[in-house]
């Protein structure tokens, strides 16, 4: 009897430990994984077909890690600054068209890469939250060492996972004169845990752990890369964005706005978008159903951007 419940004990707790682990293992890893990185969502209202006489662009390949990226310059014979937009997850920087030309239109020239197994670029495994930022390094390492952009001054925008992407690549050695980072998350484990809890609820609490080796293993020594930690030191001028709506990266729990006591950083800035019908994380630049941006928002970023050149 004793045995029998030594031997029931013991596989209880093999389960106990494994069956998270597996969970863990198996939701990161669909979550990540992609069939055909071009199947990525578009703004019907902004469909390059149909914009490409108006703004031309040039597409260039650089290398992240073991994939090749796509990236696109547009607004060519634009001075600068240079911008360089990240888009979030899920989507290519095409279904950003309406953001992308809004700046071209006011005088910048925009290099627009699809991240890892995004868009055109390559790779049919996202990896994690913490790509984006080597996503971003890459492409800044790409363009400082092009003769035509090394020297231009560069100011970094980007939505959602590449909120997180431009505010990461402050860890890294470039020289970057602002960032702009909409709708970003704080910390991508604990944002990892916030999304599987919506299918293991309570019981998110055990994969935590597994979580950290998952990020050891893909990542090495930028597993512990946050953007608590990228703020709290940088010197360049940051503008923070955040919708109290944001039904995707909560504005109380998992923004980088909600660490700001936490970053401490006069050089980071914060604006909080509260209005109704525009404080969701899509819905952030423009209101439901509207086709263009929310201009009197976009001028307002835009002076953060002008003042800190």
């Amino acid at each position: 009897m004793k045995k029998v419940l030594k031997f029931t004990l013991a596989f209880l707790a093999i389960l106990f430990v494994l069956v998270p682990a597996v969970a863990a293992h198996l939701m990161v890893h669909k979550g990540f994984k992609v069939e055909d990185p071009s199947a990525t969502p578009v703004d019907s209202a902004w469909l390059y077909s149909e914009l490409k006489e108006r703004y031309p662009r040039e597409e260039m390949t650089f290398p992240s890690g073991e994939n090749l990226l796509h990236g696109f310059l547009y607004g060519k014979g634009n001075e600068g600054p240079l911008l360089v937009f990240a888009h979030g997850i899920g989507y290519s920087h095409e279904t950003y068209l309406s953001l992308i030309t809004w700046f071209v239109d006011h005088g910048y020239p925009v290099f627009a890469p699809d991240l890892t197994a995004s868009g055109k670029s390559g790779g049919n495994d996202r990896k994690g939250l913490i790509q984006s930022a080597l996503d971003v390094d890459a492409a800044l390492t790409f363009l400082e060492s092009d003769s035509r952009f090394g020297d231009m001054p560069k100011v970094l925008v980007g939505h959602s996972w590449g909120a997180f992407g431009v505010i990461g690549a402050l860890s890294f050695d470039h020289d970057v004169t602002a960032v702009v980072s909409f709708a970003p998350f704080a910390y991508p484990r604990r944002e990892l845990c916030n999304a599987l809890s919506m299918g293991l609820g309570p019981l998110v609490q055990l994969t935590r752990p597994w979580l950290s080796i998952e990020d050891r293993t893909v990542f090495g020594r930028y597993a512990g890369l946050n953007a608590v930690k990228s703020l709290r030191h940088t010197t360049v001028p940051v503008l923070v964005v955040h919708g109290t709506g944001d039904e995707i990266i909560s504005y109380g729990k998992s923004s980088v706005i909600a660490y700001r006591d936490r970053i401490g950083n006069p050089s980071v800035h914060y604006m909080t978008v509260d209005e109704e019908g525009r404080c969701g994380h899509e819905s952030i630049f423009r209101a439901k159903g509207e086709t263009h941006l929310n201009e009197p928002f976009m001028q307002s970023i835009n002076e953060f951007i002008v003042n800190n050149l």
